[in-house]
């Protein structure tokens, strides 16, 4: 794949908790990082196999390969925000590409830094 399949800005947030002084802990969003993807949204197949799994998932996110996408994650991608519904799956086991399982859902409650501060930089071609 080139890289103008990853055509896609998508903001990555890791799950964190908060100490909140009294013994306890909110938990929440932070953003880790924004990079280029690719939106591939499921056929009616594949929605039936991941059913099978009891999985809600309406597409799946691809990325280049890296060792430190969070699980779970929350994703924002054109303004609209995903849930990791499983970790990030190496495809090919090449360590050249990498996939979530998302479900879209409503903005999410607790979002510790929602402005980005990073703009991706665009994947440079592989010489295949």
């Amino acid at each position: 794949m080139s890289a103008g399949g990853f055509r896609r800005r998508v903001d990555i947030y890791a799950q964190v908790r908060i100490d909140d002084g009294a013994g306890g802990y909110s938990e929440g969003w932070s953003l880790m990082d924004t990079r280029w993807g690719r939106l591939i949204n499921l056929t009616a197949r594949d929605r039936i196999e991941a059913m099978g799994r009891q999985l809600e998932v309406s597409a799946r996110l691809r990325f280049r390969w890296r060792d430190d996408f969070p699980f779970p994650a929350l994703l924002r991608i054109d303004g609209s925000y995903m849930l990791s519904v499983g970790p990030p799956v190496d495809i090919g086991d090449r360590r050249r590409y990498l996939e979530y399982d998302v479900r879209s859902i409503k903005e999410p409650v607790a979002i510790l830094d929602p402005t980005p501060t990073a703009t991706p930089q665009p994947t440079p071609t592989a010489t295949e």
